[in-house]
C-alpha cells in the first residue's frame, strides 16, 4: 500500500516528503524488498531530502530480513558521515542481521560499540548477540552476556535465557544448561517448550534419562505440549531398550 502511493506520488510529479519516503522503506522493509528500501533511501538525496535515523534503521532492518549483513554493516558505518546518530533500533536490527548470517564475533563487537556510542544496549540487543553466540556453540560468551545483562539491570527473559540454554546444551555443558533451566524461576522468567527441549537434549547427551524424565513431567505439569522433537529427545536419553520401550508406550497414551 505505502510503496503503491509512492508510486503514485512520483507519477503524478509530487515531490515526496521525508514521511512518504520513510513509509515506503517501512513497506520494503516488511516486505524484504532490501534492493528497493536501498533505492528508495539512495533516492532521498536526489530529492533533496536529509534521511533520519528511523529511514536508516528501516533500510537495516530490511538488509536483517534477507541476511544482507554486510550491507547491513555498511549502512551503519556511513550514518555517522550524515550526521546521523546510530540508535538501538539501528544497532539491535545490525545485531540480528549478524546473529542470522552466523557472523557471532561481528554480533559482540558491534554490542561491544554501543556505549562508547553513548547507546545504551537494551534486552533485543543482547538476546540477539546470545542467539548469535547459540548458532557459534559460543557458550563462554552466551553465560558472559547473560550475566551482563544483569550487571546492566536490565530484564531476563525466556528468549534470553533459553537461547543460552541452547548454547550450552550444543556445546555439551548439559550442567550448565540445566542450572540455567533452574535458576529461571528465580529470575522471574517461566520455561518454555524450547526452554525444556534444551534442557532434555542436554540430558541425552549425557543419557541422564531421569532428569530428562524429570523435566517431561514438569513441562506437561506446567501445561506445556511437548512436540514429536521433544519426545523423541526424551527417548534418546534412555540407554535401557525396556525402559524405553515401556516410556514410548506412555507417552503414545498420554500424547
Amino acid at each position: 500500500m505505502a510503496l503503491r502511493v509512492f508510486r503514485e506520488i512520483s507519477s503524478a510529479h509530487l515531490q515526496p516528503n521525508l514521511l512518504s519516503f520513510s513509509s515506503a522503506i517501512s513497506a520494503c522493509e516488511k516486505a524484504g524488498e532490501w534492493q528497493k528500501a536501498l533505492y528508495l533511501l539512495e533516492a532521498t538525496s536526489r530529492a533533496r531530502i536529509s534521511p533520519d535515523v528511523i529511514i536508516h534503521s528501516a533500510a537495516i532492518s530490511s538488509c536483517e530480513k534477507s541476511g544482507e549483513w554486510k550491507r547491513a554493516l555498511q549502512l551503519l558505518s556511513t550514518m555517522p558521515d550524515v550526521q546521523i546518530h546510530p540508535n538501538k533500533v539501528s544497532y539491535s536490527a545490525s545485531i540480528s542481521v549478524c546473529q542470522k548470517a552466523w557472523q557471532w564475533q561481528w554480533a559482540l563487537h558491534l554490542l561491544q560499540l554501543m556505549p562508547a556510542a553513548k547507546v545504551l544496549p537494551n534486552e533485543v540487543s543482547f538476546t540477539a548477540a546470545i542467539s548469535a553466540c547459540e548458532k557459534a556453540e559460543q557458550w563462554h560468551w552466551a553465560l558472559e552476556l547473560l550475566s551482563s545483562m544483569s550487571r546492566h539491570k536490565l530484564c531476563l527473559d525466556v528468549f534470553s535465557c533459553s537461547a543460552a540454554m541452547s548454547c550450552c546444551e550444543k556445546g555439551s555443558q548439559w550442567s550448565k544448561a540445566l542450572y540455567l533451566l533452574r535458576s529461571m524461576p528465580h529470575r522471574k522468567v517461566a520455561p518454555n517448550l524450547f526452554s525444556y527441549t534444551a534442557a532434555i537434549s542436554a540430558c541425552a547427551q549425557v543419557q541422564h534419562w531421569k532428569f530428562a524424565v524429570q523435566f517431561f513431567e514438569e513441562m506437561v505439569s506446567r501445561g506445556i505440549c511437548p512436540d514429536n522433537v521433544c519426545r523423541n529427545l526424551l527417548l534418546d536419553s534412555i540407554s535401557n531398550q525396556k525402559e524405553a520401550y515401556a516410556l514410548f508406550k506412555s507417552l503414545n497414551v498420554d500424547g
